[in-house]
């Protein structure tokens, strides 16, 4: 018997509002970075492939809770970078203890497309 499993309704949520979030920041000439799921999954051992357990170890103290988005924007040619550190949830997603240590950095929780433009578009 094949059991399937399905992604929860919450990360259904923010993978849609992630890749929204995405094609905002591109048409709009932001640089950002994503570490996509599947590499976590990947490094962890719980997606197709495994690593030694020791480098999943190692690998998970860097990447546990570490945010969705990474973004970057010149202020002009040759001048400073602005940087923001974005996490996204959906309505009801709670950060996790890891992604919280990350609001020390300035990272902020985004629960839609305005909020991400109102926290970039604000701090211009």
């Amino acid at each position: 018997m094949t059991t399937h499993k399905f992604k929860s309704f919450r990360s259904t949520e923010e993978a849609l509002l992630q890749k929204e979030c995405e094609v905002w920041l591109t048409l709009n000439g932001y640089k950002f970075v994503h570490v996509p799921g599947c590499i976590q999954r990947y490094i962890w051992g719980t997606g197709r492939g495994s690593v030694p357990p020791q480098v999943a170890v190692a690998a998970s103290r860097y990447l546990k809770g570490v945010p969705d988005l990474l973004i970057y924007d010149k202020v002009n040619e040759g001048g400073p970078v602005r940087a923001w550190i974005v996490e996204l949830k959906s309505e009801r997603g709670k950060p996790t203890p890891e992604q919280l240590e990350w609001q020390g950095f300035g990272m902020r929780v985004v629960r839609s497309l305005d909020e991400l433009m109102k926290v970039i578009l604000c701090t211009k």
